[in-house]
C-alpha cells in the first residue's frame, strides 16, 4: 500500500511537472536565431502573461523561470533570445541581458566576476565578436502580440482623450502649454504635479551635475530660500509681460507697481595659474525695468531679478537630450503674450490665478514638499 501511494506521489508531481511545462508556452511561439536570420521569424513581440511576467519583471513580482519552465522554453540552452536579438535571457542569472553579456554567458563565464575581463582568451572574443558568433540554434521565444496591441489601444484612448481635451482648452495646444492651462483655469494641484512631473524630469535628463548647478545658481541669486517651479513661472511671467507692456499705459488701468534694478558687473581679466595675462572682458551695466500689476507687487518684491535658477537648470539639462516640458512652459509665456493683448480676458484670468497659486502656496506649512531643484537633488 505504501508503495502504491508513493508510485501514486511521482505520478502526481510528473502530471505537474507536462502541466507547469505546457503552461510555460501558453500564446507563445519558439523558433531559433537561424529561423531569425533567414526570414522565417518576421515581428517578434514581447512574451505576455505570467510567463512574460518571470522573464522582464522577476525582480518585482515574483520568482524568475524556474529551470523545469527554462527547459521548456530553450532545452539545454544557456540563453534564450527575447524579441528579435535585442535581448536575451539567461538560465544562469535568471535575468535579461543585452547582446554581448549573453554571449559572454553563452562561452560559459560568470558575469558576477570581475576578473573574468582580464582573460585574454575572453578578450580575444569581444574583440572579434559580431551577432552571428550567437549560435544559430539558440532558441528563440516571440509572444502573441497582445502587450503591442494593447499598448496600441492605450496610446489611441490617450490620443483621443487629448483631442478631446484640447478641443475645449485655451492655452494647452501651445507647446508647454498644459501647465499654462492648469494655471488659467485654476487648478492648483494640477499645476503642483505638472511643476514635480518636470522637474523630475530635469533631474533624469540632465543628470546630477546640472542640478548640482541648479542648487548653487539658486544658493547664490540673493533669495533666502530656493524658488519653486511656480515662482520661477511668475517670475518669467513678470519679466517677459513688463518688457512687452511697460510702456502701454492701457495694460495697468489701476496704476502699476514699477521698479528698476541696476547691476554692475566687474571687468573680467583671464590669466593662466602662473600669471600670463589672456585676454579681458569690459564690465558693463545690466539694467532690468518691472513694471506689474498691483496684485503681483508682493511676488515681485519677492521674486522680481532672482528667480530664474529653475529655468537655466533645465536649460543646461536640455542639452543632454530631447525637449523638456519645463523649458517649454516659459516658451509658451512669451508666445500667449504674443498671442493675446494685456486687456484680454485671457491674460486677466491667466494673471488673476497666478497670483492666487503663488499666495496659496507660500501659504502652505514648511513640512509640505516643495518643486524645488533642491528637493529634487537631495
Amino acid at each position: 500500500m505504501l508503495r502504491c501511494h508513493y508510485l501514486l506521489v511521482l505520478f502526481l508531481m510528473a502530471c505537474s511537472g507536462i502541466s507547469q511545462a505546457q503552461d510555460v508556452r501558453t500564446g507563445l511561439s519558439v523558433y531559433t536565431l537561424q529561423n531569425l536570420r533567414d526570414g522565417t521569424v518576421g515581428e517578434c513581440p514581447l512574451v505576455p502573461g505570467p510567463t512574460g511576467q518571470k522573464i522582464y519583471h522577476q525582480n518585482n513580482s515574483g520568482p524568475p523561470l524556474s529551470d523545469e519552465e527554462f527547459r521548456a522554453l530553450a532545452g539545454d540552452s544557456e540563453i534564450l533570445a527575447l524579441q528579435g536579438d535585442a535581448q536575451f535571457y539567461s538560465r544562469r542569472t535568471k535575468t535579461v541581458l543585452p547582446m554581448m553579456e549573453a554571449y559572454i554567458v553563452s562561452l560559459g563565464y560568470d558575469l558576477s566576476d570581475p576578473n573574468i575581463y582580464r582573460q585574454p582568451e575572453l578578450l580575444s572574443e569581444l574583440q572579434n565578436f559580431t551577432p552571428d558568433k550567437l549560435p544559430g540554434d539558440t532558441p528563440l521565444v516571440c509572444g502573441d502580440g497582445r502587450i503591442e496591441d494593447g499598448q496600441a489601444l492605450i496610446a489611441e484612448q490617450k490620443r483621443l482623450a487629448r483631442e478631446a481635451y484640447e478641443r475645449n482648452c485655451t492655452l494647452c495646444r501651445m507647446p508647454g502649454g498644459d501647465y499654462l492651462e492648469a494655471i488659467y483655469v485654476g487648478d492648483f494641484v494640477k499645476q503642483n504635479e505638472l511643476a514635480g512631473a518636470y522637474i523630475r524630469d530635469v533631474m533624469s535628463s540632465g543628470g546630477s551635475d546640472a542640478m548640482m548647478l541648479g542648487v548653487l545658481i539658486n544658493q547664490t541669486g540673493g533669495q533666502q530660500s530656493e524658488f519653486t517651479y511656480l515662482e520661477d513661472v511668475v517670475g518669467y511671467y513678470m519679466l517677459s509681460s513688463s518688457r512687452k507692456w511697460r510702456n502701454q499705459p492701457q495694460c495697468y488701468p489701476s496704476g502699476a507697481h514699477r521698479v528698476t534694478f541696476t547691476t554692475e558687473y566687474p571687468d573680467q581679466v583671464y590669466e593662466t595659474v602662473g600669471g600670463v595675462y589672456l585676454g579681458r572682458d569690459e564690465g558693463y551695466t545690466n539694467v532690468t525695468e518691472y513694471a506689474v500689476s498691483p496684485a503681483l507687487k508682493p511676488a515681485c518684491d519677492k521674486i522680481c531679478n532672482k528667480n530664474g535658477g529653475i529655468l537655466l537648470t533645465a536649460r543646461l539639462a536640455q542639452g543632454f537630450g530631447d525637449k523638456l516640458d519645463a523649458v517649454e512652459t516659459f516658451r509658451s509665456i512669451d508666445q500667449m503674450l504674443s498671442e493675446h493683448s494685456c486687456d484680454s480676458d485671457v491674460v486677466r484670468q491667466f494673471e488673476r490665478n497666478l497670483v492666487g497659486m503663488w499666495e496659496r502656496e507660500n501659504s502652505q506649512p514648511a513640512s509640505v514638499r516643495r518643486n524645488t531643484i533642491g528637493d529634487a537633488f537631495r
